[in-house]
């Protein structure tokens, strides 16, 4: 993966690259000079799914009300 994100750093350096990762690693994002894997940010799969979970409860209790 660091060798990928360094070819894709190179080759489009504005580009943005994200992890779908739901560990507390910090070694995946940031620097690959600082030895992480150099993804610019780290997707949260617990925050998203509660986010959807409390979605659909507002959506079913929009419903019954």
């Amino acid at each position: 993966m660091r060798k990928f994100n360094s070819v894709v750093k190179l080759k489009y350096p504005k580009v943005i690259i994200m992890a779908e990762e739901s560990s507390a690693d910090t070694k995946v994002t940031g620097t690959l000079e600082e030895g992480a894997l150099g993804f610019d940010y780290k997707w949260n799969m617990g925050w998203m799914n509660d986010v959807l979970k409390f979605l659909r409860w507002t959506q079913f209790i929009g419903s019954i009300i």
